[in-house]
């Protein structure tokens, strides 16, 4: 029997042949596309481990490392090993990258506030593009903000004039801003900063040696989640330094912010006439000598007006809820309020003194049309505390402004308005409502210590509680400059141990004239300067017809008003 077998043609081989070259072709590139990957992979957890050990190094050495702190690839600082051994790239280069940008590049920045580390990735790593990357203080990786430095073209691509900002949109962006610094910005979108929230966090904007003189818009957009932890380092914020600089419509939400000197939620050291407008934070910050809600000091001509802050505030030194200082005759602080918590930590300024307010720790700012509500405590000795300024000592200004806050303190010079001021300071058409209570000396409704203040058409009804100096409107009048007290009036509940009267409790040598207080209401007989009244006397009347316009001559056509069965308010 014949078996017939029939072979494979040529064309049959050739094909196959085709097949498993192709096979084999598709298995390498599946090989190699799994290898650039786990190289990617390798470089981008390379660079975090370079992150992680740069943060610690910060924590401990106020800066980031300079490159002779490098040494034969290992990061030493005063005994303690950071890094022991500085990353290798894995090779080969993979897409675009090249044996020159195949390498960890780590250079510091801004006298070592900041840093860049630079490497090249293959491919596509989630939203950030193959090419030259660098590493964030979070761990994450993005483009390098450092890319468009000194190209006169910021990342979003545009010029940076004031006919052609640069837009800002992501947090990127947002990073990108310190190296073009006297650039006109627009954010156009919701920026979420949780990417820079582990280790030191973000890195303020500007510092000492570079100052942001540009311009900063937050349209109607919120910046979210900003963190710092940079107990050691002045100037600190989401801008650390300003210098004639313009920043408007700024909405810092859920801020946690650490720092020292000059710590403020959007500005550390707001200075040299910039101008913070219609802008507000909230969250929690912590800071020493200088610590407020909104800007750390505020300083040399330097304006904030129409914003607001409910940040809960911690601070040694000046301490307050918009401002931690503005002690430069010439700033300003105009429409803004602050609704929240400020407590001293214990400590004070270089002297040893510490102010703190609601409103603004130390000031000799003018301050108008401004409130402040929530709680101020003071924890430490040498604090003066009140419910919008802490203390004032030299042409300080307060106009137009009130205080609903409670105030506590445990040492002397505690105010509902303001806890202590010096000569040559003025507090008009201002008001206390909220209650003041300290353990201590020169207490009072609206000012705890008046040495040389001149007050004109005020008022308190705020409950005060003290041990010696207490007064419905004054604790302490001192002899030390020229203190007048006009048109003004107390009526809250009064009591202390001695020197307790009304309206004033001790008076060492300033005058009282036109002013008055309830007897009934404060609980008090005696005042030195000013009339005592009944609750009657003092609530009679309107403003055509009225006991303060017949007996003090009080102007109820522009300044005060009255319905009668009430006291007195301003207009």
């Amino acid at each position: 029997m014949k078996i017939n077998r029939q072979a494979f043609t040529l064309i049959e081989l050739l094909v196959v042949i085709a097949i498993i070259g192709l096979l084999a072709s598709i298995s390498i590139i599946s090989l190699n596309n799994a290898r650039a990957k786990a190289r990617d992979a390798k470089r981008v957890a390379d660079a975090k481990q370079v992150s992680t050990a740069l943060e610690l190094f910060f924590s401990d050495a106020g800066r980031y490392p300079t490159s002779t702190d490098f040494v034969n690839n290992q990061l030493i600082y005063s005994g303690t090993t950071y890094l022991a051994n500085f990353p290798t790239a894995p090779t080969p280069p993979d897409g675009t990258c090249n044996a020159g940008t195949n390498q960890f590049s780590y250079t510091q920045n801004n006298d070592g506030e900041s840093y860049t580390l630079s490497f090249c990735i293959g491919g596509n790593i989630g939203s950030v593009t193959a090419g030259n990357v660098c590493a964030t203080p979070g761990g994450g990786i993005e483009p390098c903000a450092g890319s468009n430095a000194g190209t006169g073209v910021c990342l979003s691509g545009h010029a940076g004039t004031q006919v052609d900002p640069c837009t800002v949109s992501t947090a990127s962006e947002l990073d990108d801003v310190r190296n073009n610094l006297s650039f006109y910005y627009q954010q156009t979108a919701n920026i979420d900063l949780s990417s820079y929230n582990t280790g030191s966090g973000w890195n303020p904007i500007g510092s000492s040696a570079h100052h942001f003189t540009g311009s900063f818009d937050g349209g109607v957009y919120t910046i979210s989640n900003l963190f710092i932890n940079r107990p050691s380092t002045n100037d600190v914020g989401l801008f650390g330094y300003t210098d004639g600089a313009t920043l408007n419509n700024i909405k810092l939400e859920s801020i946690d912010v650490t720092g020292d000197h000059s710590t403020g939620g959007l500005v550390g050291y707001n200075s040299y006439s910039s101008a913070i407008s219609d802008s507000y934070t909230t969250g929690v910050l912590t800071g020493g000598d200088g610590a407020g809600g909104l800007v750390g000091a505020n300083d040399n001509s330097a304006d904030i007006s129409d914003s607001h802050s409910t940040v809960t505030v911690t601070g040694a030194g000046a301490t307050g809820g918009i401002a931690g200082t503005s002690w430069t005759t010439g700033t300003s602080i105009t429409n803004c309020y602050f609704n929240g918590t400020v407590t001293s930590n214990g400590s004070g300024d270089s002297y040893g003194n510490m102010h703190l307010g609601g409103l603004v720790g130390g000031s000799n700012a003018t301050i108008s049309d401004c409130y402040s509500s929530g709680t101020v405590t003071g924890t430490g000795t040498g604090t003066n505390t009140g419910g919008l300024v802490g203390g004032s000592w030299d042409g300080g200004i307060i106009e137009d402004s009130y205080s609903s806050a409670a105030v506590i303190s445990v040492s002397n010079g505690a105010g509902g308005l303001i806890g202590a001021a010096g000569s040559n300071t003025t507090i008009s058409r201002s008001y206390s409502t909220g209650t003041v209570s300290s353990t201590a000396n020169s207490v009072g409704g609206l000012i705890g210590g008046q040495w040389g203040t001149i007050i004109s058409n005020c008022y308190s009804t705020s409950a005060v509680t003290g041990n010696d100096g207490v007064g419905g409107l004054i604790g302490s009048i001192g002899g030390g400059g020229v203190s007048s007290t006009t048109n003004s009036y107390a009526a809250g509940l009064v009591v202390g141990n001695s020197n307790v009267g009304g309206f004033a409790g001790n008076n060492w040598g300033g005058g009282i004239t036109n002013s008055f207080f309830d007897y009934e209401s404060t609980g008090q007989s005696d005042s030195s300067g000013a009339t005592s009244e009944d609750t009657a006397w003092m609530t009679a009347g309107d403003d055509s017809s009225n006991n303060f316009i017949t007996t003090g001559s009080w102007d109820f056509a522009t300044v005060w008003t009255k319905t009668n069965g009430n006291y007195p308010t301003l207009r």
